[in-house]
């Protein structure tokens, strides 16, 4: 096990260094570590793992796959972190062609992570809920939910490592909106930032297609 968990660092290690495929190989050799050792929890990490370096080398399809097999098998550990952990991931990789799809399965994880008590760990999600909200024009929203996860961010102190590119795109996002918006962009930002993290919740969760919620 402890062999397996070493070559799952070295494997984020060559992920954020850009050696996706040698993040892929260390991820694979985890899982066959973690498999000869009947860790089922550790085999669907690694699936998650090689899933996430796929999609930041932009095979989302391949993915996509690995994110529904280790779905699979945190579903059937009963996995509550695992299982959002891959909705949100697979929100992520749909936001762009099923933004529908991309919503549910945001949502979904969210309501998981607040029932099992992960609070930490939904800045992820509101970000994509976010980049829903302006594919959606809803530019009021995705300020809001900004303000929201930059308050998260920094009560928690998360140094979450992530894919440059959805930072950027994400910032670019809420940039836009924040024009969009004008006058009222700081107002909007303001008041995610100081909710509290159940009211956000509350929000996020509401339908995304009119502005204005409490």
């Amino acid at each position: 096990r402890g062999e397996a968990g070493a070559l799952a660092n070295l494997a984020t290690l060559a992920k954020i260094t850009g050696d996706t495929i040698r993040a892929r190989e260390l991820c694979r050799r985890s899982r066959e570590l973690f498999d000869q050792v009947g860790n089922k929890e550790g085999v669907a990490w690694s699936l998650n793992h090689e899933a996430d370096a796929a999609r930041w080398a932009g095979d989302l399809e391949s993915a996509r796959t690995l994110l529904h097999s280790a779905l699979d098998r945190f579903r059937a550990a009963g996995n509550d972190a695992g299982i959002a952990n891959c909705l949100v991931d697979l929100a992520v990789i749909s936001v762009q062609t099923d933004p529908d799809s991309a919503e549910r399965d945001a949502t979904a994880a969210l309501r998981l992570l607040m029932a099992t008590g992960h609070s930490r760990e939904i800045a992820r999600n509101l970000e994509t809920l976010a980049r829903i909200a302006w594919q959606q024009q809803l530019y009021e929203r995705v300020v809001r939910l900004a303000g929201a996860v930059a308050a998260i961010r920094r009560k928690f102190g998360q140094l979450e490592l992530r894919n440059p590119d959805d930072v950027a795109t994400l910032q670019q996002l809420i940039t836009n909106s924040q024009e969009q918006t004008g006058t009222r962009a700081a107002t909007l930002w303001m008041e995610g930032w100081s909710a509290p993290l159940a009211e956000t919740v509350k929000y996020a969760l509401a339908t995304g297609r009119a502005d204005g919620l409490p």
